[in-house]
């Protein structure tokens, strides 16, 4: 009787474990809710010089002078490399509301965020400078820059923000925006979310209400007003201009500051 040789089984070479990705992005990626600094931090980490770079998009315009058109011969009738920019005009600053990481912020968050960029300046063009280098056709645009105070004061608020309760996040706004808090507001220690009729919130300067351009705040997305209950009424504390803007829906939702 003839034995078969014995064949070795194959076996399948290990593969090996892949190495943990314990990178700073990583962790605030997985992370389910942000804190305010964090949510700063992800932006600097994406973009590897700051947040600016991610959140906000500027528009502007300029004029371009060339010599050579104006009688000048620097360009010797060959290609024009004279070029020279001149009265740049910033037309917008944008904000980036459909950031997905700005979903990882609770929703108190998203609303003190997108209330400190306005309070600090950071959406005026006057706080914005473009940048001019030289080119191999003449001078160039190279993005835009955030004035030194205005993203100061937008990091400290975002800073401060992380050390307060919701209702104190609240508050702060109030006394960044008018420099102060009402007394009445002082004790209110609780913040909820309300959605009613628009007809459900009372508004005490009419005066200045009609004067608003509803289409300021066209399609915001976050809760219009800021308010306290009075009997059956909700008294609007602030946002008289995005409120305005939503006048026409259904429902509109809005931040109750109450003492709990």
């Amino acid at each position: 009787m003839v034995k078969k040789a014995a064949t070795k089984k194959a076996t399948k070479a290990a593969v090996p474990a892949k190495t943990p990705n314990y990178s700073r992005k990583t962790i605030l990626l997985r992370k389910k809710t942000l804190t305010l600094s964090e949510f700063v931090e992800l932006g600097v980490i994406d973009t590897y010089r700051n947040a600016y770079d991610k959140w906000f998009g500027v528009d502007f315009d300029y004029d371009t002078y060339h010599a050579c058109q104006s009688g000048s011969n620097c360009c010797d009738d060959d290609y024009c490399r004279c070029g020279q920019i001149q009265n740049i005009r910033i037309t917008e600053v944008m904000f980036y509301e459909t950031l997905p990481s700005l979903k990882k912020l609770k929703l108190i968050n998203q609303y003190y965020l997108d209330r400190a960029i306005r309070l600090s300046g950071v959406l005026k063009p006057d706080n914005w400078e473009v940048t001019v280098c030289s080119g191999y056709y003449g001078e160039e645009t190279n993005g835009a820059s955030l004035d030194y105070n205005a993203r100061k004061d937008l990091e400290t608020y975002l800073q401060e923000g992380d050390k307060l309760s919701d209702a104190d996040k609240i508050k702060k706004l109030l006394e960044i925006e008018y420099g102060y808090v009402l007394d009445i507001l002082k004790p209110f220690n609780k913040v909820r979310l309300v959605e009613k009729s628009p007809k459900s919130l009372f508004i005490f300067n009419d005066h200045y209400y009609g004067k608003i351009d509803p289409k300021m705040y066209k399609d915001h997305p976050l809760p219009v007003c800021v308010a306290r209950k009075e009997g059956s009424k909700y008294v609007v504390i602030d946002g008289y201009h995005r409120l305005a803007a939503a006048m026409k829906n259904k429902t509109v939702k809005f931040f109750e500051l109450y003492k709990g």
